[in-house]
């Protein structure tokens, strides 16, 4: 987390534009596997690693917020190419889930 504070702090002294955050889809997975995840939702991480990633998210609107630093909080999930059309998907598999083809 000092890391992480570091970087934005850093690229506040620096007068960068703009920070793009790695988060991850583990700030969302305590969430049960059958509920569909949207932006608006709050954190629930599952472990201390999302905790870790969340505190990330949170700096990062501290920064764009009271700091006019903007960021961007990117959270990365798994891919799984999907083999079959019509693979049945859970809902936690469709909030990360991002599509370069329809799913039809």
């Amino acid at each position: 987390m000092e890391g992480t504070y570091n970087i934005f702090k850093a690229a506040q002294e620096e007068s960068c534009s703009r920070v793009v955050f790695a988060s991850s889809a583990q700030v969302v997975e305590g969430y049960s596997i059958d509920t569909q995840v949207h932006p608006d939702m709050p954190v629930r991480p599952k472990n201390l690693y999302g905790v870790g990633k969340s505190f990330g998210e949170a700096l990062a609107s501290y920064f764009a917020y009271q700091e006019n630093l903007h960021s961007i909080a990117l959270r990365i999930g798994a891919f799984d190419e999907v083999a079959q059309v019509g693979t049945d998907l859970t809902a936690r598999d469709m909030s990360a889930y991002i599509a370069t083809t329809p799913l039809i």
